[in-house]
């Protein structure tokens, strides 16, 4: 018996690069902003709990650079190079590229935003570490654990959401890229 996952994961090996898109922004980059905001929250709380740590300080500022790194990140993707991946899509159904697929190379922009990733995880690795560190008064104990459980639900996202993007919709871009251009 297959696992929700692992449906999932079929349905994207073979859907086209317009579903994969799709899938990423209603569920992936979805939930980063609704997760991003719980988190924010949270924080607030603790501070309210704890006012005094240094060590709440530290999360509040690695959440704010987390965030800012993935809102950015998540913006180029959505305004750069998904549209270009649209793009590929619809001249390979056409079978032309209209001039307009060399200016981009789908190929270099993965490559970048890959890097981002790889920033983005060791950050929130940092921040995981930052979290288990600190040791909250019993005052904030409830939302400390709370704060963890949203943290490991969103690793879990940006892990599965990272592969998503880097092992499905990032090599069929590519391929069609290539195809296209003739390589």
């Amino acid at each position: 018996m297959q696992t929700p996952q692992s449906e999932e994961h079929d349905r994207l090996l073979t859907a086209p690069l317009s579903f994969i898109i799709d899938h990423i922004i209603e569920v992936h980059h979805k939930f980063v902003h609704r997760e991003e905001d719980s988190i924010d929250n949270l924080l607030q709380k603790l501070i309210s709990a704890d006012p005094n740590s240094k060590r709440v300080e530290g999360l509040c500022l690695l959440n704010r650079t987390i965030k800012f790194e993935l809102l950015n990140h998540m913006r180029k993707e959505e305004e750069v190079l998904f549209p270009a991946i649209l793009n590929l899509e619809r001249a390979a159904a056409t079978r032309g590229t209209k001039g307009n697929l060399l200016a981009l190379k789908i190929t270099n922009r993965v490559r970048l935003l890959m890097l981002e990733d790889e920033g983005t995880s060791y950050l929130l690795k940092h921040y995981k570490q930052t979290l288990l560190d600190y040791q909250p008064p019993s005052q904030a104990k409830l939302i400390y654990d709370e704060v963890c459980n949203h943290i490991e639900t969103f690793e879990q996202d940006l892990t599965r959401h990272i592969y998503v993007e880097n092992t499905i919709l990032f090599p069929k871009a590519i391929v069609v890229e290539q195809t296209l251009l003739g390589h």
